[in-house]
């Protein structure tokens, strides 16, 4: 069943600007603090599928604000489907991959890796009640690992399903995510924002995230196939288009931009 086209879609094969070997945009995600933008890196032994990652340090609380996804998640549990290519890190405490935060009480962690690690699909919550699931346990999920998430909210029902991508083991759940009347003011890739607060930092790398502002068909926790669940989980693994190049901008300063015109002849 073909896919709609997503509501935001992340690629480090496209989209990226640098400074030097830190990350400032990836797509309208934005990090305007040196100190605290992730890295990029191509290097064959970080690859995810052949793609570039991004390289989060949660000890230097590195992160990159994308605010423009926070209407998609505000209202009384809108629908929606997120998937994320990414590889967990080794660290401890809860660490947020994408996450969401109101001006006051209330926030959406989408995704997040704990300490275990164990992989939990949510915890949305606003100032009088918090509802979570989990998709994996701490047997099921590995640092150093690189992994698929795929993340449906439909109706109350938030379901997910987590994908290791070098043998394609499976496992999924899911669970009730009822907690109305959260608008969201900000978002995040890497950290969890809340009422001004940014913290819960993750560490690993991120190779592709994508977004749509709907509930795709096929439940995650169930059999999915033949659904846009199924094109959706195919597309996330398909390996990068070899010799496709990225197309990352450097941050070059006008002076050096000159020279490179006047050594071309420009």
């Amino acid at each position: 069943m073909a896919l709609p086209p997503p509501t935001f879609d992340l690629s480090t094969a496209s989209g990226l600007s640098l400074s030097g070997s830190k990350v400032t945009t990836w797509g309208s995600a934005t990090q305007g603090t040196d100190a605290n933008r992730p890295t990029y890196s191509d290097a064959d032994d970080d690859k995810i599928l052949g793609y570039g990652v991004v390289q989060l340090s949660g000890a230097s609380s590195q992160y990159l604000s994308w605010d423009d996804t926070a209407a998609m998640f505000s209202g009384d549990d809108p629908d929606f489907t997120a998937a994320v290519l990414f590889r967990p890190g080794s660290a401890s405490g809860a660490k947020t991959l994408l996450g969401l935060g109101s001006a006051g009480a209330g926030r959406d962690e989408v995704l997040r890796v704990t300490g275990a690690p164990s992989l939990q699909t949510t915890r949305r919550d606003n100032s009088s009640s918090t509802d979570s699931a989990t998709i994996a346990s701490s047997s099921q999920i590995s640092y150093g690992v690189a992994y698929l998430a795929i993340i449906r909210q439909s109706g109350s029902t938030r379901s997910g399903l987590l994908c290791r991508v070098d043998n394609q083991v499976e496992v999924s759940d899911s669970g009730v995510v009822n907690v109305s009347n959260t608008v969201m003011a900000t978002g995040a890739i890497g950290a969890d924002v809340s009422a001004g607060s940014i913290d819960q930092f993750f560490t690993g790398d991120i190779a592709r995230i994508r977004l749509y502002d709907s509930a795709l068909s096929g439940d995650p926790d169930g059999d999915y196939t033949g659904t846009q669940i199924a094109e959706l989980k195919a597309a996330m693994l398909a390996e990068a288009a070899v010799g496709g190049g990225s197309a990352i901008r450097p941050a070059i300063g006008a002076a050096i931009q000159s020279s490179i015109r006047s050594c071309m002849g420009a």
